[in-house]
């Protein structure tokens, strides 16, 4: 592992320089899938799989992305206040990133966001090239609100960065008045100079996020928390330039158990195929009478960006395609608790590992069925 120097305030601000601009990220993802969980963070390929080291997997990715594609061969992980440049076969570069989440990639930049404990929770917007060496940070503020209550805001932690383009970068964070288990959320862009220049209102608290090829849409997990099992996170799409948010109709998929007397959704994974989003996901609908469902049905919603509809369907955990043929197969369970990362070749399966989460990775080609 190389291990470059830690990314604190001041060694960004002595290393302060001017941007050449910052482009939309290239198109594609590099032919590797990240996982993360219980046994860290991992690269997978079609017949391989190496650890990373120094990063620590087990609640990486749970606000904003886990990892970005950085060129057609590598990729920059964020997970456990750490950042890393990854490639297959080569040691990674890794960077302290303390209190950092959400990271965007352009053609000239890495970015990321943390809290600066300046008076009425300003925050760093974090640019350093793609050896992660500092480029500089920009310094912004909230939006202004007016405050309904008389307790102190929940609003304290570092905004998550969601996306980045050429002219502006898109970062979330708890309203106001929002509380740390139910929401509201902000989304806003800011531009180059740390101006916010539009923002948006979401009804809960952010998650996992996952931004287009395209650029021109954010997937993001919306939800909160109502108790003992009860965590809800169903899937939206904002539009990049104008931070339209669209909801996915019906709210959840499938029908409510006739036995249950509260459904949820938890979002487990984001993936983009072209104009297409497959937010894959557990439905739990327990008992009457209880509050956890010990056997969740996993369900798979794609979203046309086009148009607006939704198509659901049950079936597979989160996958994504690692080989030559359309039953290899990677999948990982989305469950924190007993994670597990399954690669099927040939009809045989072999359990890889104790992690639940999965991204980048090669979506299903559009001459193989669904699973």
């Amino acid at each position: 592992m190389k291990t470059v120097a830690g990314l604190g305030l001041a060694a960004l601000l002595l290393g302060a320089c001017q941007v050449a601009g910052v482009a939309t990220p290239a198109a594609g993802d590099p032919d590797f899938a990240v996982v993360a969980g219980a046994d860290g963070v991992a690269l997978v390929g079609q017949d391989w799989l190496e650890p990373v080291s120094g990063l620590d997997g087990r609640d990486a990715g749970y606000t904003g992305a886990l990892a970005v594609p950085l060129d057609a061969t590598g990729a920059v992980v964020l997970a456990g206040g750490r950042l890393a440049v990854v490639r297959p076969h080569v040691p990674p570069v890794v960077v302290d990133c303390a209190d950092c989440s959400g990271i965007a990639v352009t053609p000239d930049l890495v970015v990321t966001t943390r809290k600066n404990y300046t008076p009425g929770n300003g925050f760093d917007l974090l640019l350093l090239r793609h050896d992660l060496t500092p480029s500089r940070v920009v310094r912004a503020e909230r939006l202004e609100e007016r405050s309904t209550t008389d307790y102190p805001g929940e609003n304290t932690a570092s905004p998550v960065t969601l996306a980045a383009d050429a002219s502006a970068i898109t970062v979330g964070y708890l309203a106001r008045d929002g509380g740390v288990r139910r929401g509201p959320s902000i989304v806003a862009r800011y531009g180059l100079d740390g101006k916010l220049l539009a923002s948006a209102s979401v009804d809960g608290v952010l998650g996992r996020s996952a931004v287009s090829p395209d650029g021109r849409h954010i997937a993001v997990g919306v939800g909160g928390s109502s108790g003992a099992c009860i965590t809800l996170s169903s899937p939206v799409v904002v539009d990049t330039d104008s931070l339209r948010v669209r909801a996915f109709t019906p709210a959840l998929p499938g029908k409510a158990r006739s036995s249950s007397t509260y459904t949820w959704f938890f979002l487990t994974d984001l993936v983009w195929r072209g104009g297409g989003l497959s937010a894959t996901g557990q439905l739990h609908a327990p008992p009457e009478g209880e509050t956890c469902d010990p056997k969740p049905e996993v369900w798979r919603r794609d979203f046309d960006t086009a148009t607006g509809t939704v198509a659901d369907s049950t079936g597979q955990a989160a996958t994504r395609w690692n080989g030559p043929g359309c039953e290899d197969v990677l999948t990982a369970n989305g469950d924190h608790e007993n994670p597990a990362l399954v690669r099927r070749s040939g009809g045989v399966e072999t359990r890889l590992g104790g992690y639940h989460q999965i991204t980048l990775g090669r979506p299903r080609p559009a001459d193989c069925p669904r699973p």
